[in-house]
This record gives structure tokens, sequence and C-alpha cells, in this order.
């Protein structure tokens, strides 16, 4: 998981459950911690993957 010094914004804990089960795809799927404010793409993330959480979040 990549450090407080790499985020690309400021982290901004989740605070509700939507947000916790859907952080925690993001963090399984790209090995990285995560902030709700953090954008997929620029964490590596591609189209496929974006789709597998969309799927993976219903």
């Amino acid at each position: 998981m990549r450090k407080k010094s790499e985020m690309l914004v400021d982290f901004v804990e989740d605070k509700t459950i939507i947000q916790t089960h859907l952080v925690e795809l993001w963090q399984e799927i790209l090995q990285v911690k995560v902030s709700i404010h953090d954008n997929l793409f620029e964490l590596g993330g591609d189209s496929i993957e974006a789709a597998f959480l969309a799927v993976s979040s219903q």
C-alpha cells in the first residue's frame, strides 16, 4: 500500500458504510491504500477495473 507521502490528495477517511465498502473494493483491486477522494484512473486503475467495481458494488 502506498505511503501517506505518496497520496495524490489529502487522505480523507471513509465515514459511511457505503464509503467503507467501496474503499475496501478499491484497495482489493488496486492494492493501494485509497481515500474517498482518490481518482481510480490516477491510482493506476483502468476501464475494466472500473466496470468490475461497478458490478461488485451492487
